[in-house]
């Protein structure tokens, strides 16, 4: 399933505070409602119910509708493994997590084709990493192996992968975003359908 609300029906309402605005124009903490890419996760299915809070923004806190705060939205193009769905809500599986949005007949989302699952290899959990880089013994002659940390903060048993476009850094966006997104700069990476966004899985 591939996140896609209608850009010009799609109000968001988010929190902006000075430091969120390179412009200086917002001198206090300021509340906006406008068309926006993205839609709001939720723990439960219920537009009263706490926003998601990604572990490495919040821990085990719940999620903000601050305007950098990433980690409770889903964006347009992302694609994810629909978890569940009840009345007008659909739940997808989020940086580890059973998460809600509202999609009242199917209206921010559309069906995704020609993707690859790739399911790995038995039930042993798998590391996560912030980028994407080749194994050790795939670089040339002389070159030396990039060295990364993994993602501790989030737990995976061993989720499948899918083959997609993903834009490696998410922040909630207003007006003027097209409504075909074409200010986002995609890039084609092997990225998880439950970890984090930006995450990679490596045995």
């Amino acid at each position: 399933m591939t996140i896609n609300p209608p850009f010009a029906e799609n109000v968001q309402t988010v929190q902006v505070c000075p430091s969120d605005d390179p412009t200086g124009q917002t001198t206090a903490r300021t509340e906006k409602q406008q068309p926006a890419n993205f839609v709001s996760l939720r723990t439960a299915p219920s537009a009263t119910a706490p926003l998601f809070g990604d572990q490495a923004i919040h821990g085990a806190a719940a999620g903000t509708d601050r305007i950098n705060d990433w980690g409770s939205t889903a964006q347009s193009g992302q694609q994810f493994v629909v978890a569940d769905a009840q009345g007008d809500w659909t739940a997808i599986w989020y940086s580890g997590a059973k998460v809600w949005f509202y999609n009242p007949s199917g209206v921010n989302t559309k069906i995704s084709y020609g993707v690859k699952i790739v399911r790995p290899a038995g039930t042993t959990a798998v590391s996560l990493y912030g980028s994407s880089y080749p194994d050790k013994a795939e670089y040339p002659a002389g070159l030396g192996a990039s060295t990364q940390a993994t993602l501790n903060m989030y737990s995976n048993p061993g989720w499948p992968s899918v083959r997609r476009h993903h834009r490696a850094r998410c922040h909630r966006r207003l007006l003027p975003l097209q409504r075909d997104g074409r200010d986002r700069r995609p890039e084609d990476v092997h990225h998880p359908v439950q970890p984090p966004r930006g995450a990679r899985l490596r045995r």
